[in-house]
């Protein structure tokens, strides 16, 4: 397992588009061999095909209302199928940006006329009903607003990547569409449409993972599995602020603010937010002005955050960064469907 390239946590560097074709290739089908279960490589690799195909049509479409429109209407181009393959095409960039993971989210960058409004009524039309509005998520909840919702489709058994059953999404403030591969869904199975045995088992098993993944009982299940072969199945790329991150970001808010309240004010919004407004926080602080004490801590600071910066223009990411999450060139770019500029 160690050939496969599944950054850590804490894995702050970025790995550039340095591999062959070939290799991409051989990353994936051992992605999808070790990872995948149900997958063939043959299955996945026509299921990129057809991903990639599909976000260029998405793409094609998007300058006119009414041709998009129709398009979310067709079912043979807006069903379960599709929502799959599109995330296959997703995972593939992933992979051949060195950011193949097991267990996190994605951020996907807009440009142009493929707005996140638009990818958000195009994964809502592939589950013809059965996407459902979100309650209770603890992902990116800083993010929401009272007009803005959080989505969910589940495609259980349906091949997803790394074993995974449903979908979560949602757009962002920044333009961004943000998007989480998780092991259950979160069904209403209470309402009118949704109130199935099925979905009640599917609630249930999210309601378990919720408990599970919280932070003692994680250490204790990581402690438990840590001799198994499987334990990249542990590893993620979540898009919460590292620690280490966090801790730093506290400790140049202390030197830059004298003032002890709105040093607490800032580390706060900074935690809350994440890597790009912690940026901005820093940005705003004219240097001039600053003793060299509090100059060599928003230094230091700026050096931690410079490998996630470098990630997002490597990758051609358009948009802002909260944490960890694997960060995507929009759909139809250069960055996207080939080779992304040195």
């Amino acid at each position: 397992m160690s050939d496969l390239k599944v950054p850590s946590n804490n894995q702050a560097s970025y790995q550039k588009f340095q591999n062959p074709k070939e290799e991409i290739g051989k990353d994936l089908e051992l992605f999808c061999e070790k990872l995948c279960p149900g997958v063939t490589p043959g299955v996945m690799n026509e299921m990129i095909k057809k991903g990639e195909e599909l976000g260029k049509e998405l793409v094609a479409a998007a300058g006119n209302d009414e041709a998009f429109n129709n398009l979310l209407d067709d079912p043979k181009i807006t069903n379960p199928e599709s929502a799959v393959h599109l995330i296959w095409a997703l995972t593939a960039q992933a992979v051949k940006q060195g950011d193949a993971f097991t267990s996190g989210s994605m951020r996907l960058g807009t440009k142009g006329e493929l707005t996140a409004v638009k990818l958000e009524a195009f994964f809502k039309a592939c589950g013809q009903g059965q996407a459902y509005t979100r309650i209770a998520s603890t992902h990116m909840q800083e993010n929401l607003t009272k007009t803005s919702v959080q989505w969910g489709l589940d495609l259980r058994d349906m091949g997803l990547p790394a074993d995974k059953h449903t979908i979560l999404f949602a757009r962002q403030p920044d333009g961004s569409f943000f998007l989480k591969l998780e092991s259950a869904g979160c069904p209403p199975f209470w309402k009118k449409g949704f109130a199935t045995w099925k979905n009640f088992k599917e609630f249930a098993a999210h309601a378990l993972q919720y408990i599970k993944t919280r932070p003692a009982i994680a250490k204790i299940h990581f402690f438990i599995n840590r001799t198994s072969e499987d334990i990249p199945k542990l590893e993620s790329r979540k898009e919460h602020v590292p620690k280490e991150i966090k801790k730093q970001f506290k400790l140049a808010m202390k030197a830059m603010y004298p003032d002890k309240k709105i040093a607490d004010e800032k580390y706060l919004e900074g935690k809350k937010y994440g890597i790009s407004r912690m940026k901005k926080i820093l940005d705003a602080k004219d240097e001039k002005k600053l003793g060299t004490d509090p100059y060599l801590a928003k230094m230091r600071m700026e050096r931690h955050l410079d490998p996630y910066l470098e990630k997002a223009n490597t990758s051609q990411y358009e948009g802002e960064i909260k944490g960890n999450e694997v960060l995507l060139a929009p759909l139809g770019t250069k960055g996207f469907y080939g080779q992304p500029k040195s």
